[in-house]
């Protein structure tokens, strides 16, 4: 079967119970909450309530980091807004600080991570296509891709860097679980094209600035940009077979965890109330991503 009948064939749809967010920001009063490690691992606590208590999930904002390095670009003193966008175009971004670490909001995710490293916890994170997404109209971006590409390449460089650089230290927290998704990025948004030549490649390469951290570690990559990767031949699949029987999908993740021939996994959906772990893959990078 060829990739293209494949790709046609696969099913997008994501099973998420989360409520889908919309570019409005939490009121003034929560968002200076994510800068207090106190309050934000109350608010974190009640979030669990949606897992039924079986783990913690942090950062409580989606794309945390498109709201620093927005913040950092308006330049202004106020939080980046994300129903606006903070750049006109790319050259923008010349010159500005994509460094995570250092800002409250991040600094409070890891405060919160080493105080609670004995919880099942879990990192969210996003590709850097999806960072670099949230900041500038879809519509510039496509231009962008089109006219200045390696343009593009360089900033997802950057924000793959200052990415990599905060999962490292939220591992060094104590964090296990990391959750990747890219929903700006994966191939039924962009194009098939577009993620081979530029998405898929740029999300190998963030893999492969993460992979050093994963010696007690494992990523999970959601469930789209798993089915993206695999479709366009930067990953390929097998199915996990724990060494010891697991029940709930939380426990089945930190097994693969302590493997330590196992570094990405995916194909299912973190954001479902119990995941069937039969249903488990290990991911690889193919040697030529």
């Amino acid at each position: 079967m060829s990739d293209r009948m494949k790709i046609n064939s696969i099913d997008w749809s994501c099973p998420s119970i989360e409520p889908v967010q919309d570019r409005s920001l939490p009121d003034r009063e929560k968002l200076a909450a994510f800068k207090r490690p106190q309050d934000l691992a109350a608010l974190m606590i009640g979030k669990a309530r949606l897992y039924e208590g079986e783990r913690y999930i942090l950062p409580l904002w989606q794309n945390l980091e498109a709201l620093v390095i927005g913040s950092r670009i308006s330049g202004d003193g106020e939080p980046f807004l994300p129903d606006r966008y903070c750049l006109d175009n790319l050259r923008q971004m010349e010159g500005i600080d994509c460094t995570l670490r250092g800002d409250p909001m991040i600094e409070a995710v890891i405060e919160v991570i080493r105080e609670y490293r004995d919880q099942p916890l879990v990192l969210e994170v996003e590709s850097p296509f999806s960072i670099l997404g949230a900041l500038i109209n879809p519509v510039d971006l496509y231009g962008a891709i089109m006219e200045e590409r390696d343009l593009v390449m360089s900033l997802l460089d950057r924000i793959a860097e200052a990415s990599a650089g905060y999962i490292r230290a939220c591992i060094n927290a104590g964090c296990r679980i990391i959750s990747i998704a890219d929903p700006l990025g994966s191939m039924d948004m962009v194009g098939e094209e577009c993620y081979r030549s530029l998405c898929g490649p740029a999300q190998a390469r963030h893999l492969k600035k993460i992979r050093p951290c994963l010696t007690r570690a494992i990523v999970h990559i959601c469930r789209k940009m798993s089915l993206s990767m695999l479709a366009s031949g930067f990953m390929e699949s097998e199915k996990y077979r724990p060494k010891i029987p697991v029940k709930k999908y939380t426990d089945l993740l930190y097994a693969m965890a302590d493997d330590p021939d196992v570094f990405y996994t995916g194909l299912t959906c973190m954001h479902v109330r119990n995941p069937d772990p039969g249903q488990s893959c290990i991911l690889s990078l193919k040697s030529h991503s």
